[in-house]
């Protein structure tokens, strides 16, 4: 309960708190709940601390006060004037550069699918998501490479860390091209999807290009696109190491306009032509 002493002294938040505080009090980040009026009483009499409601401690806890971890930098923030993310391989003679770390390798130090929900919640923060899109092949299968049941309740999973519930009506489009699937599998998927969301239209997106790679992208309501990378829903449930991350603006964009069917544009083109 350090996140409590830290509160009442009026210390800012952690990220570490804020983790904390998803587990014990999950309710404090529910928009429905609103508990602005209740008190909090210290745990000790005091004439220095304040007094603090319910909503002051949401507002401490709020996402969007809380500084990123190293590994949600967007390569537009970085602060080296050679940073080689965002301007290329630095040369030889570049002394002192600083490297973001874009990417974290999840399943070392809690279970794959709790990290990854850990980056969902991290990287849409506050949106309100109208539309998902997902480009994993193996969406309609429930089993992971060591046939272990899971990605149906993984995809659930990774709804609700968007802040969509029962309520929520959004679009879901889902890769046009999957593998290992059926026509049972797809009607079981969709049923357990629209149990939990009633107001989801199931679609799927342009089957101009394929997708190999997984990326998890989500739209808000004013048009913003924010997504994540890693493994395959369904390989969430292992013990395994996974890679995973969150997607930049640059590679966003491109995404964008392949999943609605476009091409990329001649700069992208040439970008990917020099990084071949």
């Amino acid at each position: 309960m350090a996140w409590w002493l830290r509160f009442c002294l009026g210390l800012p938040a952690r990220r570490q708190d804020v983790e904390d505080l998803r587990e014990s009090l999950p309710e404090l980040f529910d928009p429905h709940v609103d508990p602005e009026g209740r008190l909090i009483v210290p745990w000790w009499p005091s004439h220095f601390v304040q007094e603090l409601t319910v909503g002051n401690l949401r507002r401490w806890a709020s996402t969007e006060g809380v500084a990123k971890e190293p590994a949600a930098a967007s390569p537009e923030n970085c602060p080296a004037e050679e940073c080689p993310v965002r301007q290329g391989p630095p040369s030889r003679q570049a002394a002192n550069v600083a490297v973001l770390w874009l990417m974290a390798a999840a399943g070392a130090h809690k279970p794959p699918k709790d990290e990854f929900l850990d980056l969902v919640r991290q990287v849409h923060g506050q949106q309100h998501i109208r539309e998902v899109i997902l480009t994993d092949p193996y969406i309609y299968s429930d089993l992971g490479e060591e046939h272990q049941p899971g990605g149906y309740g993984a995809l659930i999973e990774y709804l609700n860390a968007l802040r969509l519930n029962h309520d929520s009506h959004f679009d879901l489009k889902l890769n046009p091209n999957p593998k290992k699937t059926t026509a049972n599998a797809r009607a079981l998927l969709a049923r357990k999807v629209k149990d939990a969301f009633p107001g989801v239209r199931l679609t799927a997106f342009s089957p101009r290009h394929r997708f190999h790679d997984r990326f998890y992208l989500a739209r808000d309501q004013s048009g913003r696109l924010a997504g994540t990378f890693g493994p395959s829903l369904n390989g969430l449930v292992t013990d395994a190491i996974v890679l995973m991350g969150e997607l930049e603006q640059g590679v966003l964009k491109r995404l964008d306009q392949l999943v609605r069917g476009g091409s990329p544009n001649k700069r992208l083109n040439r970008t990917a032509s020099r990084n071949r």
